[in-house]
């Protein structure tokens, strides 16, 4: 069910044994699946996430590295993502890694969320679409709200960013 206007947190409801088994499903999930439907669920999906991500005013970063390591320019609070949006019109994310999509062990190569898209940071990095979805998603998803990054912000930024997203394949997807 899409968010009302002014939904956010109050309009969820979190149930316990849903999530429960809503985790167990995604558990139980094929690790990689090359259904043809799946893929084109996944395309319209990149589809929407490039009009989407053509809407956002914002200028995109990766978040830096220092000694190896990604450092979280937000120090894991939400509210200073929120207010770097608002205050400098900026969105730092994480980048996509071979270690940082899906479950190790497995060659996410073919994957359209892995292929290049025509988007490039602020800093003229280039931009893979699960980078496009992540900005789009912590931008749009959370940010339309203030909702953070917990299990609730998780169930509302998805509700908010499926009612911007016109294809039922690509809420599919998401």
């Amino acid at each position: 069910k899409p968010l009302s206007a002014g939904g956010g947190s109050d309009a969820i409801v979190m149930d316990d044994e849903l999530d429960e088994n809503v985790a167990d499903d995604y558990e139980n999930m094929p690790v990689h699946d090359n259904r043809p439907i799946v893929k084109k669920a996944y395309d319209a999906l990149v589809s929407e996430l490039g009009r989407q991500y053509n809407a956002l005013n914002l200028k995109i970063h990766f978040m830096p590295q220092k000694d190896g390591e990604f450092h979280d320019m937000y120090g894991s609070v939400s509210q200073n993502v929120f207010n770097d949006m608002a205050n400098n019109n900026r969105l730092y994310v994480y980048p996509t890694t071979p270690e940082t999509f899906g479950p190790p062990g497995f060659d996410f190569s073919d994957h359209p969320l892995l292929q290049k898209s025509p988007f490039k940071t602020a800093d003229g990095e280039p931009m893979l679409w699960n980078d496009v979805l992540r900005a789009v998603h912590d931008a749009i998803a959370h940010g339309a709200y203030g909702e953070g990054f917990g299990p609730k912000g998780e169930e509302v930024a998805f509700k908010a960013h499926a009612a911007i997203t016109d294809d039922p394949l690509a809420i599919w997807a998401l």
